[in-house]
């Protein structure tokens, strides 16, 4: 009898069928026979109630019911919540309605599990169960808080929910929902629910007018609880805006900020227009109550104008205006307002179509965007220039010319753009993409150039060694054959700009100097010369000149050790050092760090790329940079740095440095690592790292640090040098879920894996001890003869067979070449492997 009640003791209240009566407020449970538990209660509406529940502390909450499916066989189901503020979770539950709550809880530390929900049954809820259709919708009565959708629906699909609203008094409805809600509309106009940082709600906020109704769909997965109320907030504020309409609007006598709002009901363009000024005041439009939340206007006007044309891009949409005015007057004021659907010049599939050029004083009278459309014949290849009367006052004004359907490559300027444009075979049209956000009408003019020699890099003039005089204002291109391997030099002229074109419109980037532009050039190349800002009867000069040692990559200065500067402009110089002996190279430079200057450097290889020569250090916490690389070289092997220096430094020099590597500085010279010692492995980084070295027999070892590193491993010391096949050293501080405190790396070697192993270290921002553990069930060879000195020993194969030789050292011993072995040796047997 004892045991059957303990058994019952153990499993009570963890089944539906054990379930406990739900109660008003705390329902807890308590389980000592696992890790894991999910307790029952269960509860019988006996009219419709709003069910809400609240886990307690780390619980899990889930509400299941049993109901009858089509064919009326059982089933059990989960019901879906409302989020009432996260936890707490809310569920609409007709009268006469069964539920079982389940709530779940853990504890891995073997401790007795509590898990509990405070529960509240509201049944003075109005309107459970309904708005799950348009006919039987929830009727929302302001100062309650009300629940739309049904528990039982399954599945994941948006559901459309029903509610409607006659208020006997204007003013704004405000609905608070507990969490987020898919979408909303009051008669058929989108109005979200939005997020309100303050509350941690989600609130939807509509202007009402008595003795209106007013239909409200909300769309989502699951039903939504929420609190509604009735608000008078001031008339022209944000929560109440004064509603937009055609015609006359009043703007109110006193300064301050005043919101407006319309529905539009056709896409096109909307107006505000005004005679009177807006001193320093603006006017601003809002596509959503989002962007209006976040002060994200879509268009503006210019400041202290009352006039502004926006677009307006989908219908049934509620779009806000705000004024902001920032002086008071002696009345109120009148506006207007205007929507007209897309005319001609709106959109870029229709845009004003200029027939004729030249064509002169173009105007564009108000703030917007405007699209021209000019239409080349076929077989016309010409200059297509756009060009305002005058500067725009905005630096937000200008204009984008391109090829119709390609604006990615437009060109664009604030008064004047100048394109190559082609009719091709079959003519083509070019738009003309105006902004305006001027204050006063804009004129502008369009016509056509011819394009002449010297207008396009396609058609470069050709240039000579020497003076070569400037044709025209302007853009200008020349071209210019390289007659020898090494520099071409430009002197342009004073305000100009020069870039260079070197094949296949490929950018080349020159030294400069001042006006002095500099490139490296392959004898036989053509080079084009693009020169900006000249004006006709300029003069640029021309040079060609041999490489001189440090000139090129191709033709460094080679030094011995150090290279002084002191006092010297260096625009651009190549050094090569060659290492006379094995070691780790040092190469700094004494000059203060600048990010406009450039120090690089790399081996003297084709295919090496030159890569920053830069120290980053952080010292009394504060980051100090310096030119600084250390490598591992090799006696011979050379090396280049390349300066590129604006400035002159009266103490400059470039020195490098090989000494011998320190244990953990070289691949070749790592940190041997052995048995049960412990090593400070300093800070390494990728392109400084740590190398280390451990040897392995067949068994496994580990590697145990007080703070995290990473790194790679390698096979051998050829791998290690070559960066190939590298296995990532996944340092953890977690072992079968257990938190150990320190970070270890384990791995297995097995027999024909026996050897060295390259650690390369990096990743950790300190010094980090490690410690290091080595468990082989191998012998060494040296051990098994005890270096020569012991008697001799007998050697046997795996298969047992004996090796019909005497040995007595290492070396005879290694003589057997590779293979396992097994050596008897002082009455002692050991295997061995041979690599």
């Amino acid at each position: 009898m004892f045991v059957a009640c303990m058994a019952l003791g153990a499993t009570a209240q963890t089944t539906m069928d054990t379930a406990g009566e739900l109660k008003e407020g705390m329902n807890s449970f308590e389980y000592t026979e696992g890790s894991s538990v999910t307790a029952y209660w269960k509860y019988t509406t006996t009219a419709p109630t709003l069910l809400t529940l609240n886990p307690e502390g780390s619980s899990n909450i889930f509400v299941k019911s049993i109901i009858k499916d089509e064919n009326d066989e059982e089933q059990t189901i989960t019901l879906k919540s409302a989020e009432y503020g996260y936890p707490k979770t809310a569920y609409g539950l007709p009268a006469n309605t069964t539920v079982y709550v389940g709530v779940s809880g853990s504890s891995w530390s073997g401790n007795t599990i509590s898990v509990g929900v405070t529960a509240e049954m509201l049944t003075d809820i109005y309107g459970i169960g309904k708005g799950l259709t348009a006919e039987d919708a929830l009727e929302i009565k302001p100062g309650t808080t009300q629940i739309v959708g049904s528990p039982f629906t399954q599945g994941y699909d948006q559901q459309t929910y029903y509610a409607t609203f006659s208020p006997t008094m204007g003013g704004v409805l405000v609905l608070t929902a507990g969490a987020y809600v898919s979408s909303c509309t009051v008669n058929g106009v989108s109005t979200p629910f939005n997020y309100d940082s303050s509350s941690q709600r989600y609130v939807l906020k509509t202007k009402v007018k008595r003795g209106e109704t007013y239909s409200i769909e909300i769309k989502n997965s699951s039903p939504v609880v929420f609190s509604s109320e009735l608000t008078f907030p001031q008339p022209g504020s944000v929560d109440m805006p004064f509603d937009l309409v055609e015609g006359d609007n009043i703007l109110p006598s006193a300064y301050g900020k005043y919101y407006y709002q319309f529905v539009s009901s056709e896409t096109g363009f909307a107006r505000i227009s005004s005679d009177n000024p807006l001193p320093e005041g603006q006017v601003k439009m809002y596509e959503s109550a989002t962007s209006l939340q976040y002060d994200s206007p879509s268009a503006s006007s210019a400041v202290g104008s009352l006039n502004l044309r926006f677009e307006m891009t989908k219908t049934g949409n509620t779009y806000y205006v705000v004024i902001n005015k920032s002086q008071d007057t002696a009345l109120d004021e009148k506006f207007q307002f205007s929507t007209t659907p897309y005319q001609t010049g709106d959109l870029e599939y229709d845009p004003i179509v200029i027939e004729t050029l030249p064509a002169n004083d173009i105007v564009i009278s108000e703030v917007g965007t405007y699209y021209y459309a000019v239409d080349l014949p076929a077989g016309l290849h010409s200059f297509l220039v756009v060009e305002a009367a005058e500067t725009p006052n905005s630096a937000y004004t200008g204009v984008n010319v391109y090829k119709y359907g390609a604006a990615y490559q437009g060109s664009y300027g604030q008064n004047k753009v100048r394109v190559e444009a082609d009719g091709g075979s079959e003519g083509a049209r070019y738009i003309l993409k105006w902004v305006s956000k001027e204050d006063h009408p804009l004129l502008f003019s369009v016509y056509t150039e011819p394009i002449n020699e010297g207008d396009l890099a396609s058609n470069p003039i050709t240039a000579v060694i020497g003076d070569n005089v400037i044709d025209k204002d302007g853009v200008r291109f020349y071209a210019y054959t390289a007659t020898k391997n090494g520099k071409l030099v430009v002197t342009a002229p004073e305000t100009s700009k020069v870039a260079f074109l070197c094949g296949s419109d490929r950018q080349c980037t020159p030294i400069v100097d001042g006006q002095t532009y500099t490139i490296d050039v392959v004898s036989d190349n053509v080079y084009v010369i693009k020169l900006e800002n000249v004006i006709a009867g300029d003069v640029f000069r021309l040079a060609e000149e041999e490489y001189q040692p440090g000139d090129a990559r191709s033709c460094p200065l080679d030094i011995q050790g150090e290279y002084d500067f002191s006092g010297k402009k260096i625009n651009n110089v190549w050094i090569r050092f060659t290492a006379d002996k094995d070691g780790m190279m040092t190469v700094k430079c004494n000059i203060p760090y600048s990010s406009t200057e450039k120090i690089q450097y790399c081996r003297d290889t084709e295919t090496a790329y030159p890569i920053a020569m830069v120290k980053t250090e952080y010292v009394n916490g504060e980051t100090v940079v310096n030119y600084e690389a250390v490598a591992e070289v090799e006696k011979g092997e050379s090396w280049l740095v390349n300066m590129q220096l604006t400035q002159v430094y009266d103490e400059a020099k470039l020195v490098f440095i090989v000494n011998d590597p320190q244990p953990g500085e070289s691949v070749t010279c790592p940190i041997v690592l052995e048995d049960g010692m412990t090593y400070d492995i300093p800070k390494g980084t990728y392109d400084r790292p740590v190398w280390a070295k451990i040897s392995v027999e067949e068994g496994s070892f580990s590697l145990k640090t007080d703070d995290y590193i990473g790194g790679y491993i390698y096979d051998d010391i050829d791998n290690a040098k070559n960066d190939v096949d590298g296995r990532y050293l996944s340092f953890s501080s977690w072992e079968d879920g257990n938190y150990l405190g320190y970070y270890i790396y384990k791995q297995t070697v097995a027999a024909n894996e026996a050897g060295d192993y390259i650690l390369k270290l990096t990743g950790n921002s300190s010094t980090v001890k490690m410690t290091v553990a080595i468990d082989s069930i191998t012998t060494a060879v040296d051990s098994a003869t005890n270096g020569g000195n012991a008697d001799a020993i007998a050697v046997y194969t795996l298969s047992g067979t004996k090796v019909d030789a005497v040995f007595k050292t290492a070396a005879e011993l290694r003589s057997l070449g590779k293979g396992i072995y097994i050596v008897k040796q002082g009455g002692k047997a050991h295997k061995v492997i041979l690599k």
